[in-house]
């Protein structure tokens, strides 16, 4: 379970989940996949807000900031 929660909270995995929320967001946007403006706008920010808050705490973390 300990080893299960270190993957969870790695900061490369919220990148990678942030990147792809935004990637599946732009796709459906450019290929037209209709999934409604809501969900495409959740997708959008919610993946962005967690790229940028993993990457700010990454930057402070290593006192770059």
């Amino acid at each position: 379970m300990q080893k299960l929660l270190a993957f969870l909270a790695h900061p490369a995995l919220a990148i990678v989940v942030g990147g792809y929320l935004m990637g599946v967001s732009f796709a459906w946007t450019f290929f037209g996949i209709s999934a409604g403006p809501v969900v495409h706008a959740s997708l959008l920010w919610i993946g962005g807000g967690i790229v940028i808050v993993t990457v700010k705490k990454l930057m402070e973390g290593s006192g770059k900031t």
